[in-house]
């Protein structure tokens, strides 16, 4: 059994020295104690979750339902795509946690860099990262040699520029967030000319920017999604 030696001012104590910011990455095991020997023998897959918290070898803690473990690291390389899988969970940026400070015995007291192992023990998790090879697009007729904000003033200011700046300037719409998500990026790629790494770009500056484009996957796929969708690009030449 696990001991449970949580309490409020261990709790405080480790909150007021590890705040989650970028370069920290939060890492959560959660399985059920009783059935790990079970687990254990039916994949490996499950047999690394069990097994996290000793390769990782970082402050950990249980959590709150006594249940499962909450791993804290360092990396300088968080992984790029899949953050949840059965009862895997990696987050490294604007998560909440309830953090206990029941520190598990025979774990570190601080924060360990671990950006080796992590990135291990995802690619047995997650499987190998997304190509993040983008398709090739058709040139425009015209070089766009407008600025970013040249671009956005024009978009905003089209026949349809008030959808536009629903999307970009927010209140976000109700709704499926992909698929609104999905809306802005066809109209960025119509707009800068089909180039989608400064689709990418501006599309972070907009209000529909939140942690899941961060992961390569979901960002990768909406883009390519949209380059089959949208095959006319905005050319002053038209103007």
């Amino acid at each position: 059994m696990l001991s449970r030696r949580a309490t409020a001012s261990a709790a405080a104590e480790f909150k007021s020295h590890h705040r989650m910011s970028e370069g920290l990455n939060l890492l959560l095991l959660r399985c059920e104690f009783g059935t790990l020997h079970q687990l254990q023998e039916r994949t490996n897959r499950v047999f690394a979750l069990v097994t996290a918290y000793k390769r990782l070898n970082s402050f950990t803690e249980i959590s709150g339902s006594g249940t499962g473990l909450h791993i804290f690291l360092k990396t300088q390389q968080p992984p790029t795509s899949g953050c949840r899988r059965g009862s895997f969970e990696v987050y490294w940026t604007r998560r909440w946690v309830a953090i206990t400070g029941d520190h598990l015995a025979g774990t570190p007291t601080d924060l360990e860099d671990r950006t080796d192992l992590l990135l291990e023990i995802h690619r047995e998790v997650f499987g190998p990262p997304p190509d993040t090879t983008l398709p090739p697009v058709a040139p425009p007729t015209a070089p766009l040699l407008l600025s970013d904000d040249e671009v956005l003033a024009l978009a905003r200011t089209a026949a349809n520029g008030l959808r536009f700046r629903e999307l970009f300037d927010g209140p976000v719409p109700a709704g499926d967030h992909s698929r609104i998500d999905f809306a802005l990026v066809c109209k960025l790629l119509f707009w800068l000319a089909g180039d989608l790494d400064r689709v990418d770009r501006v599309f972070r500056k907009s209000a529909l920017m939140r942690p899941k484009w961060l992961r390569a996957d979901y960002r990768l796929s909406t883009l390519r999604n949209a380059a089959r969708r949208v095959i006319e690009y905005y050319s002053p030449s038209k103007d």
